[in-house]
């Protein structure tokens, strides 16, 4: 891990994976392409602010942001019921 690395708090700190975002993403039914955008700009918009850490609601705030609030808010929900069946 690097200083520029963003980590999730909540998750004994582990870094933060674009894969993983959108690996996540996808189980909800995001195109393949789109998942892996939206965990890159949920990356670039953390590490613009100066952020080191961030929890998984704050992901979730940043990626409903940015999928806007119609594919975001349904994007969330069905995020929300995937991980709980996990």
């Amino acid at each position: 891990m690097t200083a520029d690395d963003l980590v999730v708090v909540g998750e004994q700190g582990v870094p933060f994976s674009k894969g993983l975002m959108a690996q996540a993403f996808m189980a909800t039914g995001l195109a393949p392409e789109r998942a892996y955008s939206v965990a890159a700009a949920v990356e670039r918009s953390e590490k613009r602010r100066g952020h080191t850490a961030v929890s998984r609601s704050q992901l979730h705030s940043i990626a409903r942001r940015i999928l806007g609030p119609d594919e975001g808010d349904l994007l969330i929900e069905r995020l929300d019921q995937w991980q709980s069946l996990r």
